[in-house]
């Protein structure tokens, strides 16, 4: 009997102990999923996610241009909206046009010997490249800014070494043939300031369709629709120009503003492909996002050249030559999230969500960006998101998205 008692009051303190751990364990671990299994994060706003690299080059639109004395009065006025053909915009009254002839070919001939015979002394007194590229933008300076470095000298691996007499018979062929484009250009201005008469007045009729623009930025001979493909990264790289400087500002030209062109540079030879060729592309310029056309793509060892066209956005570009700005190579609606709440389920990227029901599910995910801790994930087209073909749900605003995925199963019922 007493051996019967002591059994079954064992048995009641075993009991009473294992009750106690149960119920220590049951508060710690309700404690423990309070801390981290409720911890959620709901998604109560998006951000803007944006790809983007750096661009820069210069604008080419399709132009007719009209050189006029720098004595001409000029009676017209900007057209800011489009006419047609034979509208009459003005007239001006030309000045000593004898004068302009004599200045104009003086200029020219002086500008044709500085540069040869500079160029022509530094290749023999074996110039650094350092002091030949001081020296080409001087002379630059003076002859309106309009020729690429690399069209006076030879490629870059050339240009490493300094210039002996042994090459001076090919570099001065090379300059003579780019002196000869400076000649042709000079007699082109000359011609048409020849078909001019002094004290004449002349009505400005419009030849073609597009917007009158009373006045030229000296760039006009230099990016034009005609040669815009003959540039490359290398070539925009090395221009020297500088906007405020412009050699023919009297005349006035007739811009086609239906349609125009960019050449960019981009530091970066593997972001485009040849398949990318007619494609659209977005440019952002001080705040202005423009959608063109890739029309073509050429690239070297350090870079890419792009030619891009555009048939919007005309009056907030076209008194712009040099461009700064960025290509937008993504841009999507985004969450973002520290990046514990990731985790992987049969190969595939997600989130554990609290659903309507406090249930735990998981939801897949398309991952843009990581950095810091923190990943930014693709809000999708109304919460949908495309995986391997296929258009399943993946997070939309107002979810709760858990912490702290790995305290908890999915189909779990969450306090």
């Amino acid at each position: 009997m007493e051996k019967t008692r002591r059994k079954k009051i064992k048995f009641q303190k075993v009991f009473i102990v294992f009750l106690l751990v149960f119920i220590i364990f049951a508060f710690f671990n309700n404690l423990y999923r309070s801390q981290f299994q409720g911890k959620y994060k709901i998604l109560d706003q998006t951000i803007l996610f944006e790809k983007s690299i750096p661009c820069s080059g210069f604008l080419i639109f399709d132009e007719e241009i009209f050189n006029l004395p720098e004595e001409t009065v000029n009676n017209l006025e900007e057209v800011s909206g489009r006419n047609n053909k034979g509208y009459k915009v003005g007239t001006i009254l030309i000045g000593d046009i004898n004068k302009q002839l004599t200045m104009q070919k003086k200029f020219w001939q002086e500008e044709k010997e500085f540069i040869f015979n500079k160029l022509i002394e530094s290749s023999i007194q074996n110039l650094q490249t350092e002091n030949l590229i001081d020296e080409f933008q001087r002379l630059n300076f003076n002859s309106n800014r309009f020729l690429p470095y690399r069209e006076f000298v030879m490629e870059n691996a050339q240009l490493k070494e300094q210039y002996t007499k042994d090459n001076l018979e090919y570099y001065e062929s090379e300059i003579t043939e780019k002196i000869k484009k400076i000649d042709n250009w000079a007699e082109d201005n000359v011609k048409i300031l020849e078909t001019y008469q002094s004290g004449g007045e002349y009505q400005v009729i419009m030849d073609t369709a597009g917007i009158l623009i009373p006045y030229l930025d000296g760039y006009e001979g230099i990016f034009n629709t005609k040669n815009m493909l003959n540039y490359s990264y290398d070539d925009l790289k090395t221009f020297y120009f500088d906007t405020s400087l412009n050699q023919f500002r009297q005349g006035y030209k007739i811009v086609n503003n239906l349609k125009y062109y960019m050449n960019l540079t981009v530091d970066d030879v593997k972001l485009f492909s040849e398949n990318e060729i007619g494609k659209k592309i977005t440019v952002e310029i001080e705040d202005l996002e423009v959608i063109g056309k890739i029309e073509l793509i050429k690239k070297t060892k350090n870079g890419t050249f792009l030619n891009i066209s555009f048939q919007e956005d005309f009056d907030s570009l076209g008194k712009q030559r040099w461009i700064n700005g960025k290509i937008i190579l993504e841009k999507k609606e985004a969450f973002s999230l520290p990046e514990s709440v990731l985790i992987h389920k049969d190969n595939q990227t997600g989130v554990m969500i609290s659903n309507d029901a406090s249930i735990a599910e998981f939801v897949p995910v398309e991952v843009l960006d990581k950095k810091d801790s923190k990943i930014i994930l693709f809000a999708g087209k109304r919460g949908i998101i495309t995986i391997k073909g296929k258009d399943v749900p993946s997070l939309s605003l107002y979810q709760r998205v858990l912490l702290n995925p790995e305290r908890v199963t999915e189909g779990e019922f969450l306090d």
